[in-house]
């Protein structure tokens, strides 16, 4: 049976459905990821980011490194309302996103903590409540660091601090769970673009509060910082309001350039990127992803390696500031690309792809939407 083409007339998430072998998220994914590099490029050579492009140009408003983030976020609210449709009960779903996040994780911590961090460190040692603290951490998604990792580094006592994102995209996955359980996909779909407006909404007067309570403690702890979702959370639930509306989000270049447009006025006028960058970003984004002129679905044909590659980038360049004192952001980053690609590459061909292996044996149906 011949997989049909993309119309460019017809909707991305549409598209999507139809083909759901024949997007270029993976693609988009490998250099969200290097972007998510030169980023950290900035931050960790010069110890801030007030050097980097996107962040003088859209005044502070967003920087590489958080575009990269937002744009993963929104990836991943398309793909796994989509699994969350086809999985055959929750525990299958729940199952197939403990097997893609976990395993990565875990090793990446472990390296981090018993490779990295004593070579970051002076004096290292371990006590018994350091690794009950681990296994709790583990088992949270939270990494776990010892104070006083690379103290002469302009960032320092920092080992990897793009983990900070991964309990965040779990929790989103347990999101999913319950608005699907809520029938939040079905029949009370447009309650998913009333979420979206609010939390966009939401991130604009957060700021203005004084709520520590959401900030620290043992909220921070189970929940995350409230000043992160609001962050993130709108991108998520714009990739899920893509996927459920199908029939009604147009895929043309017009839309796409007034979209863009749309970024650039709000990169000028801030903080108007606060309210337009969660709805024009993901646009572009998923235009990009399913242009039928741009067909580079077999991207990762040989593995998917942005996750190892965020995985591992950040305290890669640590070491490498570490040893070559007073080296600047672009040199940083042509450096500690190819050997985060190589890092990326071992994670997925040792670590990943086997876990991978025992998500595809899960079996999974269909779930049908309500019609719009």
């Amino acid at each position: 049976m011949s997989i049909p083409s993309l119309d460019p007339n017809i909707s991305t998430a549409n598209q999507y459905s139809r083909t759901i072998s024949r997007n270029n998220f993976d693609f988009c994914r490998f250099w969200l990821s290097i972007l998510v590099i030169f980023a950290h490029s900035f931050a960790l050579a010069d110890g801030n980011e007030d050097r980097e492009p996107l962040r003088v140009l859209t005044n502070a408003q967003i920087d590489s490194g958080s575009l990269a983030v937002n744009c993963f976020f929104a990836i991943s609210g398309y793909l796994i309302t989509h699994s969350w449709l086809r999985s055959k009960s929750t525990t299958d779903f729940l199952l197939k996103r403990v097997l893609r996040i976990y395993p990565g994780f875990i090793v990446a911590v472990l390296i981090g903590l018993f490779c990295v961090e004593p070579m970051a460190s002076e004096h290292f040692t371990l006590t018994i409540r350091n690794f009950l603290t681990l296994l709790v951490n583990l088992v949270m998604l939270r990494r776990m660091e010892l104070s006083g990792g690379f103290p002469d580094n302009p960032l320092p006592f920092a080992i990897n601090g793009s983990l900070w994102s991964i309990p965040y995209e779990f929790k989103c996955y347990l999101a999913v769970m319950l608005l699907g359980g809520l029938g939040l996909f079905n029949r009370r779909k447009w309650l998913n673009v009333i979420l979206l407006i609010g939390f966009i909404i939401g991130g604009m007067v957060y700021p203005l509060l004084n709520a520590p309570f959401f900030e620290r403690g043992a909220f921070a702890v189970v929940v995350g910082n409230a000043s992160n979702w609001f962050i993130v959370f709108p991108y998520f639930l714009a990739g899920m309001t893509f996927y459920l509306f199908e029939h009604r989000i147009p895929a043309s270049a017009r839309w796409a350039m007034s979209a863009f447009i749309a970024l650039v006025v709000a990169a000028m006028l801030p903080p108007l990127g606060r309210l337009i960058f969660p709805f024009a970003i993901p646009y572009v984004l998923f235009w990009l992803a399913f242009r039928p002129n741009v067909r580079l679905q077999n991207w990762a044909c040989f593995g998917d390696f942005s996750y190892g590659i965020y995985l591992y980038a950040f305290p890669i360049q640590q070491l490498i500031v570490s040893q070559i004192h007073g080296i600047g952001p672009i040199s940083l980053f042509l450096i500690a690309t190819p050997l985060s690609v190589v890092a990326g590459v071992i994670s997925w061909h040792l670590v990943e792809k086997h876990f991978l292996k025992l998500k595809h044996r899960l079996p999974s149906r269909s779930l049908n939407i309500a019609p719009n």
